[in-house]
């Protein structure tokens, strides 16, 4: 009896060992300091009432919203309504904002193997969503699965075999074509990935961080907390 229920132990560390390095990938650090907290309640307010007035005194004065060039704040204005103009009932900005922040965020003290947009060695970044920096800025390309039990099919459609699954994992993707970074195939976007056995196999992007790929980082500034960029940073 007393060997079974050893066995049983086992068996569930084995079981939670992946479930905890997963979840190691998704924080949330905001209760780490409590000057932030009362930033993140007023992003969340401005998110909700989707107020962009609220939204934009949250944002510094110098942030970035492309990876080529540094922008303003009113540049941070110009964007953001761009995308609301231009919504198209599928890429709503305030829902993107409101999934990032979901995700969490998570501390960072900058050194000089971990760099952030107009930071200095020293301060605080905290950035959402939090499984960002394990796939952005690696010579490879990765993704993260966003979700619990998501098949991977042995060629890019549904009728295909499932070769394995994948739950909130980071994984390695290729692209399937010089310049195209997935193939479309019965209503859905599909990407190469390389599961942790070596198994190579397709999944669908909307399960992925690859349909929601930007970045938001908030520092101190001048003592108070502000958004420095909102960007798609390189790699992703």
């Amino acid at each position: 009896m007393k060997r079974l229920k050893l066995t049983g132990v086992m068996v569930l560390l084995v079981l939670a060992a992946p479930i905890a390095s997963a979840q190691k990938m998704i924080v949330d650090d905001s209760f780490k300091d409590d000057s932030f907290m009362r930033f993140k309640l007023k992003l969340t307010e401005a998110i909700l009432d989707r107020d962009t007035t609220k939204l934009f005194a949250l944002v510094d004065d110098e942030v970035k919203v492309t990876a080529e060039m540094q922008t303003s704040n009113q540049g941070f204005k110009e964007v953001f309504r761009d995308e609301l103009y231009n919504y198209d009932g599928e890429h709503d900005p305030w829902a993107e904002l409101k999934e990032m922040t979901s995700f969490g965020f998570r501390r960072n003290v900058v050194n000089n193997s971990i760099n952030f947009w107009n930071a200095e060695k020293g301060e605080t970044v905290f950035q959402a969503p939090s499984y960002q920096p394990f796939i952005a800025g690696n010579q490879d390309i990765y993704l993260f699965v966003l979700t619990d039990n998501v098949n991977v099919r042995e060629k890019p459609t549904i009728y295909s075999k499932v070769v394995g699954h994948a739950s909130n994992e980071r994984l390695k993707y290729t692209y399937p074509n010089k310049g195209v970074s997935a193939i479309f195939n019965d209503g859905y976007n599909w990407l190469e990935v390389t599961l942790s056995n070596g198994t190579t196999g397709y999944i669908a992007e909307k399960f992925t961080s690859v349909r929601m790929n930007k970045e938001l980082s908030v520092k101190k500034v001048n003592g108070e907390w502000k958004i420095i960029s909102y960007y798609t940073p390189l790699g992703c």
